[in-house]
């Protein structure tokens, strides 16, 4: 009789583990979910950093932003009107990946942690990019965080603001 007993005490628990990690793995594949898709730069409410050219047009998608996998394509039209295609696909533990299109030896690095996007990129002279990316309430705007250091020890601050299209 002790046994029936011990039994159901023992799978209590353990279900409501079950249920909790179920839960967390279908809350974070949603908050990651909210990435994917089509975004537009919004030049008007993004803050560029002082003495950076105004690009004419950027372009983004996102067709995976999960704990195993992360891959986007860029097409950035510049200050001069050249068009410029990146694409990324790796690993968002950390691991820094090509970002094929962006330029001699240019790797990027992505996270993903409490519902924010974050990356690195890294450029060859020893800059980098760092940035942290969310989405809004409604879906409909990701802004992203970013600072963008020299090198040499100068830094500069930005906010880039990307409208889901």
């Amino acid at each position: 009789m002790k046994m029936q007993r011990v039994v159901p005490a023992l799978i209590a628990p353990a279900m409501a583990w079950l249920c909790v990690v179920l839960l967390a793995r279908a809350a974070l594949a949603d908050d990651t979910d909210h990435f994917l898709g089509r975004w537009h730069w919004n030049k008007a409410q993004s803050t560029l950093a002082p003495g950076d050219p105004t690009p004419q047009d950027v372009k983004a998608s996102i067709v995976s932003a999960d704990n195993g996998h992360i891959k986007w394509t860029a097409d950035v039209t510049d200050n001069h009107g050249k068009r410029h295609i990146e694409t990324f696909d790796g690993r968002p533990d950390g691991t820094f990946f090509p970002v094929l299109g962006a330029g001699r030896d240019v790797t990027a690095a992505f996270t993903i942690v409490n519902g924010a996007l974050r990356s690195i990129f890294k450029g060859a002279n020893g800059a980098s990019d760092s940035q942290s990316c969310r989405i809004s309430a409604d879906d409909k705007q990701m802004t992203c965080h970013g600072t963008w250091t020299d090198g040499r020890g100068a830094s500069e601050h930005y906010i880039d603001v990307y409208d889901r299209t």
